[in-house]
């Protein structure tokens, strides 16, 4: 019979939240990522936050340092895409157990009050299955068809680049978008609200026709890049999906360093 590998805890996406977690807890936790993209909620979303929030843990201020020592942070802004490399290398340096480019075809229990959850997934290597004893969700999406839709705002971002006038906060907002600086004084990101039902070629459009009629404090700036990922904006609760199963996603924290340190704490929680 084939030997199935067993983990403590999987947890679904390259979060910030799950990234916190694996570093607090590397030797019982299996990170799965459908995409190749660490902090996808992020860096993937072009998704500054809400405003720097100072790392509260050791790993957590850590972090904090090496990205403001890299100039990726400073003034509370950052320059989010350059998160990317930063945390690839951490997964590295580290240890940690993180698989990129891999989807998840099926979880299923694994018979038995204490058996945890049989999961099926496939990437590179091809078809895998392991056995986990809990499951943390940190996905905004949820792994298919187990969470209902709970967050309450969806937005598609991209990155600017050019110089904003002064008052470019107080416009875009009176012209019914959104508007943040980044870590350099010519760069900044422009977001739109979308419905909830908007597909991604229809989200691309709609964000493309509300910059070309952007305020005049942004006549200055064009489109750098444009975001991989929907944001979207969740209440920071856990969510049982199943036994020994929860939906907690990374993005209902309001900054990166809050969602790594997020995880790290969770670590320590008796859910963990």
């Amino acid at each position: 019979m084939t030997r199935i590998d067993e983990y403590p805890i999987l947890a679904l996406g390259a979060t910030l939240t799950a990234l916190g977690l694996a570093t607090a807890r590397p030797e019982d936790i299996l990170v799965l990522e459908s995409s190749g993209c660490p902090a996808p909620e992020f860096a993937g979303a072009f998704y500054v936050g809400e405003g720097a929030v100072a790392a509260g843990t050791p790993q957590g201020i850590a972090l904090e340092n090496e990205l403001k020592e890299r100039d990726i942070l400073a003034d509370g802004h950052y320059h989010i895409p350059a998160l990317i490399p930063v945390l690839y290398q951490h997964i590295k340096n580290a240890g940690l157990r993180f698989l990129f480019w891999t989807d998840t075809l099926s979880i299923k229990a694994g018979g038995g009050a204490d058996s945890g959850y049989e999961v099926d997934f496939f990437n590179a290597s091809g078809h895998q299955r392991i056995k986990v004893h809990k499951i943390l969700d940190t996905t905004s999406a949820g792994a298919a068809g187990t969470v209902s839709r709970r967050w309450t705002e969806k937005r598609l971002w991209a990155m600017l680049h050019g110089c904003a006038g002064a008052d470019a906060p107080a416009s875009a907002t009176a012209a019914g978008i959104d508007w943040k600086p980044g870590r350099f004084s010519n760069e900044s990101y422009f977001g739109l609200r979308l419905d909830a039902d908007t597909n991604w070629p229809d989200a691309r459009q709609l964000l493309l026709d509300a910059w070309r009629k952007r305020p005049a404090a942004l006549k200055g700036t064009r489109i750098a890049a444009m975001a991989t990922e929907f944001h979207y904006s969740y209440p920071r609760e856990f969510v049982p999906v199943a036994a020994d199963w929860i939906h907690r996603p990374s993005s209902s924290y309001a900054d990166p360093l809050a969602a790594f340190d997020g995880g790290i704490t969770l670590a320590a929680e008796e859910w963990a």
